[in-house]
């Protein structure tokens, strides 16, 4: 049983940010395994099983109530009660359970000061989870959201990592020179989670241009998948980034053409200057990257001129 929970508590922080995203999103399935319909008549042996099981059964009872909304909503004062377990894995599934009723904005108050207070639990998987889920919340007060900001520069990276959805508001004053800083962090964790929130600023984010296609020109931080997706999304109209993307499409790493093409494509009418660099992969010898690369010349084909 050691090893079975040792094994829960080390797929947690990999799952932070897979299974917390922005506010007003649809909770996701779980990551480990098939969605698990719970129905309200299951509701009692869930609460038992949770009470008095071994810590791997309760870690289990927790994780269907994270596949389940229903049974999260209907359990949200177990949940609250489960951030108390012994169990680390325990106390980490039920801030992702919270987390789930936290997109959907069904947080009471208590239960949103429940995820701060385990924002300060002794173990650093808990810690990141609740940051994630507390960062899910769509009206967070500004006491926790400032908390929250704070996070994204102190502490473990897995936190901090987590913490970045707090930064990212569109809107809010200092946003973007915040996410500034933290796409330039040396860790890969926080920078890559503050490059993916770069790419879902829309407008705001054109002001990050320039330190992105800095980073692209960096041979160390140029293949950054989402470096590649920040760049598309805050270069709406930009030449300057659809010559970034042209030169990673030529990139020895088929991943990164993939990327490319991918991002190509969705900059529509902007990328036409990229045409002839997508009609030179049509025989590129990966199978995935050539399938984008049609899809890309379909988009190009069929964006408004």
């Amino acid at each position: 049983m050691a090893a079975r929970l040792r094994l829960f508590e080390l797929t947690i922080v990999s799952g932070v940010l897979a299974s917390c995203g922005r506010p007003g999103t649809q909770p996701t399935e779980s990551f480990d395994g098939p969605h698990v319909r719970t129905v309200a008549a299951e509701t009692a042996s869930i609460v038992d099983e949770a009470r008095s099981a071994q810590a791997c059964d309760r870690i289990d009872a927790a994780r269907r109530m994270c596949d389940d909304v229903g049974a999260a909503r209907a359990n949200a004062g177990l949940l609250v009660g489960l951030l108390h377990d012994p169990s680390a894995g325990v106390r980490a599934e039920a801030c992702r359970a919270l987390g789930g009723l936290a997109k959907t904005g069904q947080l009471t108050d208590d239960q949103i000061e429940a995820l701060a207070t385990a924002t300060q639990d002794d173990h650093v998987a808990v810690r990141a989870m609740a940051i994630a889920s507390l960062a899910c919340v769509p009206s967070l007060d500004e006491t926790h959201a400032a908390m929250l900001r704070k996070l994204a520069f102190e502490g473990a990276p897995a936190c901090r990592a987590a913490a970045i959805g707090a930064v990212e508001r569109p809107g809010r004053r200092g946003c973007v020179e915040d996410l500034r800083k933290l796409i330039a962090d040396p860790d890969t964790d926080v920078r890559r989670a503050a490059l993916c929130a770069a790419s879902r600023l829309r407008d705001e984010g054109s002001a990050l241009l320039p330190d992105l296609l800095a980073m692209a020109e960096d041979p160390r931080l140029g293949r950054e998948p989402c470096l590649v997706d920040a760049i598309a999304a805050c270069g709406r109209g930009s030449d300057s980034a659809v010559l970034a993307l042209r030169k990673l499409l030529s990139d020895p790493e088929w991943f990164t053409r993939h990327k490319a093409a991918t991002a190509l494509g969705s900059m529509g009418s902007d990328a036409n200057a990229a045409k002839d660099d997508l009609l030179a992969l049509r025989d590129d010898p990966n199978d995935v990257v050539r399938r984008d690369v049609e899809d890309a010349l379909r988009s190009l084909a069929a964006a408004p001129r």
